[in-house]
């Protein structure tokens, strides 16, 4: 039996088009979504916006958000293990947090 034949028999082994595998990626649409709201603002925003300074003014609430945001992803992924299991257990991820909570309370202090 050849490729083709097996291909016509089975849809597992037929080839597939560098678009179709590119499609089934999940993380060709967060790139995507970075690419376009980054060419949006390059040509609305002023070039202020891309110097060290603006991508500053940008990036720091960014980050503290993210660690914020991470924190609270990992709390929500060790409660629902928790919860599968013992509900009254205190879940691990509360210690990440309580941490990463106070990091981005002192670097919001630290950067008033």
């Amino acid at each position: 039996m050849s490729i083709d034949t097996l291909a016509r028999a089975d849809e597992r082994v037929k080839s597939e088009s560098v678009f179709a595998k590119l499609m089934k990626r999940p993380e060709l649409g967060a790139i995507g979504g970075v690419v376009l709201v980054t060419l949006f603002f390059m040509i609305t925003a002023d070039s202020t916006m891309f110097t060290l300074s603006g991508v500053m003014n940008f990036m720091t609430p960014a980050a503290q958000l993210g660690i914020l945001g991470i924190a609270a992803a990992m709390l929500m992924i060790g409660a629902s293990s928790t919860c599968r299991s013992d509900p009254w257990s205190p879940s691990p991820a509360w210690s990440l947090v309580c941490l990463s909570s106070i990091s981005a309370c002192r670097s919001l202090l630290r950067s008033r």
